[in-house]
């Protein structure tokens, strides 16, 4: 789905179709973190087209025609990690402007560690928990081991 400024629906492209500087589309993510305030962190799989082995949120996927961030971000988080009959709050709305222009609504999720999280090998390479404190300095002394975003990402969300 590619949106205007305002995040309105303009038009429908397949994704090798998709001009990533010009064109704005939609992703949601998910924030997951353990009773003891830890951020679970997903690192990209390597043979994904955007961002392949680095590290971004909990679970991450572009809204797909006919879906909301909502639906998108329960059906990423059960294909990538996962994650079922958990509920999501939504913690808001950014635009991002990098080498990708989309906007993002942001879930997050109370999760034990010792949950069982079943990784998907082509999404997800790996998993980490971090600290709030040890992930805002990560993404500020090493930006380049984050997808795009992530630094403005952290402040919004997790300073």
């Amino acid at each position: 789905v590619i949106v205007d400024d305002n995040d309105l629906a303009i038009a429908i492209k397949e994704r090798d179709d998709i001009d990533f500087g010009r064109d704005i589309y939609r992703v949601s993510a998910l924030w997951v973190s353990d009773d003891r305030g830890r951020i679970l962190l997903a690192q990209r799989g390597h043979a994904l087209h955007n961002g392949p082995g680095l590290w971004g949120p909990s679970v991450s996927g572009t809204v797909d025609d006919g879906e909301t961030y909502e639906y998108n971000i329960y059906k990423e988080a059960d294909e990538e990690l996962g994650i079922k009959d958990i509920k999501f709050e939504m913690l808001g709305k950014i635009f991002v402007d990098g080498h990708r222009r989309y906007f993002c609504t942001y879930y997050s999720a109370v999760i034990d560690d010792s949950y069982p999280f079943r990784l998907s090998p082509f999404e997800v390479a790996d998993i980490k928990w971090m600290s709030r404190s040890q992930l805002i300095h990560d993404v500020t002394e090493f930006p380049h081991l984050y997808v795009d975003g992530m630094e403005q990402v952290v402040q919004r969300f997790l300073a």
